[in-house]
């Protein structure tokens, strides 16, 4: 239907546009820069462009300090829980009081909270960057948090190992992240292993679930493939076919070309997960570049 890039398709721009600062404006989306946002729409300008554009803003999911305060709260008090309900895992209080408890004693060193990186990963990772958050957000007591590489210091005692992060995109880097810190599957019995991303893309959950049977999975969203920006469309808008899809990628293409991104090397985002998602910390690399890839001539919606 390429009739919606005539102007059926400025008119759902110009639609979507104010509705998104009013998002703004009204503090929903206070974590975003009105001014970012408005710079930004001026980059597209043809009527193809500007329909891009509008699908795009359309399609975001955003995430403000606010909201991921909750996903952060939901895990803790909530996913976490839910996950342990049939092992042999028995705390005498709840799982979130236990947490942000000032002094807690032994349960330091039966609870650990490890952030998904790397030893040559910088902490500006978002492994890092979520466990400040769940410190400054939510109140959990630091003397929880250990990093992978010392996990062995508490092989003794600990008996819930929770890997948190931000995203679950392919899986793939945090099955990297086990092969370089559990080689060969070097689990201790006895002890219940949690990953819990505050969001995660079916495919990914699926992709480590078989290939990781032991790690449970529990995140706050979860993310299906008709939210995929260009091959969900069609299950999104009813009136817009896959031949609209086609050639919305091509305006897309030549967009990036436009705007100095020729030579990005995931323009789909990575795992061509086409992702229009986006944290008031920082953007998945699975989300289309588009939102946060920058250069001297082109400044993006969001941040990585």
């Amino acid at each position: 239907m390429t009739d919606f890039f005539g102007e059926q398709g400025i008119l759902f721009y110009e639609n979507v546009l104010t509705s998104t600062k009013t998002l703004i404006s009204s503090g929903l989306w206070k974590d975003i820069n009105l001014r970012s946002i408005e710079k930004w729409t001026e980059y597209f300008e043809s009527n193809e462009e500007k329909t891009l554009c509008g699908l795009l803003l359309d399609s975001l999911t955003f995430r403000s300090r606010v909201q991921t305060q909750a996903l952060l709260s939901n895990i803790i008090e909530k996913s976490i829980p839910q996950a342990t309900l049939k092992s042999n895992i028995t705390f005498n209080n709840s799982l979130q009081k236990i947490l942000t408890e000032q002094y807690p004693g032994a349960n330091k060193d039966i609870i650990k909270i490890v952030p998904v990186i790397s030893d040559m990963d910088p902490p500006t990772k978002s492994g890092p960057l979520v466990a400040r958050l769940y410190k400054k957000e939510i109140g959990v007591n630091e003397k929880f948090m250990e990093w992978p590489w010392k996990l062995e210091n508490h092989a003794d005692t600990v008996k819930l190992v929770v890997f948190i992060d931000d995203f679950i995109g392919t899986g793939d880097q945090f099955l990297e992240f086990l092969d370089r810190f559990f080689p060969t599957g070097n689990f201790k019995d006895g002890t219940e292993y949690i990953y819990a991303p505050l969001g995660a893309c079916q495919s990914g959950v699926n992709h480590i679930i078989k290939n990781a049977p032991r790690i449970k999975i529990c995140q706050s969203e979860l993310i299906k493939k008709e939210n995929y920006f260009f091959s969900g469309l069609s299950s999104r808008y009813k009136e817009l076919d896959d031949r609209f899809a086609d050639n919305l990628r091509l305006v897309y293409l030549e967009f990036l070309n436009k705007v100095g991104l020729k030579s990005l090397k995931n323009k789909f985002g990575y795992g061509d997960l086409e992702l229009t998602y986006a944290y008031s910390h920082g953007t998945p690399n699975a989300t289309l570049p588009i939102f946060w890839a920058a250069n001297k001539n082109y400044q993006p919606a969001f941040s990585r």
